[in-house]
């Protein structure tokens, strides 16, 4: 099933070279697809219900990235980031490489099936190393197939050097990507904490938004929270959060120059984490 599908006709026109972004979770796909030379995005395709855990199978992923012209040869560079629960951040001055193992293995037992491979980024808020599992043979069909591939978890870029918003003071992050939400807690400027959580249900997100807050004593009457991705002002979703919460505003600072023409009067908070994902290089 497709969700989102926006396509500018300049894509492929010429021969410049493209950047895919991509965001995987469960049984979903989200990508775009940038020129590299000034960065503009001239396609985002949102495709949901694939079958579970599909990138587990590799022919599956290249029938799908073939169907989907991402297997074009002027794409030469990927972006891509996993969205789950799967992840433990340490901070830079206590983190080995010994402890690689024993560090996830509070979060995750997936680590021990041979389909997974632990991975490390750096991230600067906090000065700290992003651990999160990815799949082993999708790792490498990715590396036989772009000159460049970059593997990020989702929640990275909420927490990323990539700054979105004016202040984050006691702030909450909250972006949707369909059956998923994704926060990032802010208090007094400092980052808090960062989770994924599976939602089945409009209140499911008042939860685990306001959980958030409370967990870290911040009122919900003193909170910014800010909203991103898949949700708009016309949601039921958006209308339950707007009944509770004082302070709720959307992701802004995405330029709109960032976007091609065919993406004129879409709110482009609802592509933050594909245009922050497109940012992102190791």
């Amino acid at each position: 099933m497709t969700g989102i599908d926006i396509q500018s006709p300049e894509l492929f026109k010429s021969n410049n070279k493209y950047k895919l972004s991509s965001i995987i979770s469960g049984d979903n796909l989200l990508f775009s697809i940038s020129q590299k030379s000034n960065g503009k995005i001239l396609a985002v395709k949102e495709i949901l219900n694939l079958k579970k855990n599909f990138y587990f199978d590799i022919d599956y992923i290249k029938t799908l990235f073939k169907e989907n012209q991402l297997l074009h040869k002027n794409i030469d560079q990927i972006s891509i980031a996993i969205l789950n629960p799967d992840f433990s951040i340490i901070p830079a001055n206590f983190y080995k490489k010994s402890i690689n193992k024993d560090a996830l293995s509070a979060v995750s037992i997936k680590q021990y099936q041979k389909d997974y491979t632990i991975l490390k980024n750096h991230i600067d808020i906090p000065d700290s190393y992003y651990l999160f599992i990815f799949p082993e043979k999708l790792k490498e069909f990715l590396k036989t197939t772009f000159n460049t591939v970059n593997i990020h978890h989702a929640n990275e870029i909420l927490i990323s050097k990539y700054k979105f918003i004016d202040s984050y003071g006691n702030t909450i992050l909250a972006n949707l990507n369909n059956n998923y939400l994704q926060t990032a807690v802010f208090k007094n400027g400092n980052f808090i904490q960062t989770n994924v959580y599976s939602i089945d249900t409009k209140e499911d997100i008042l939860y685990y938004i306001t959980t958030n807050l409370s967990n870290n004593v911040i009122p919900v009457n003193k909170a910014n929270v800010i909203l991103s991705g898949r949700i708009t002002s016309e949601s039921i979703a958006y209308k339950l959060l707007y009944d509770h919460i004082k302070n709720l505003s959307f992701v802004k600072n995405i330029p709109r120059l960032a976007f091609s023409n065919m993406f004129l009067g879409k709110p482009k908070h609802l592509f933050f984490d594909l245009y922050a994902l497109s940012l992102c290089e190791l």
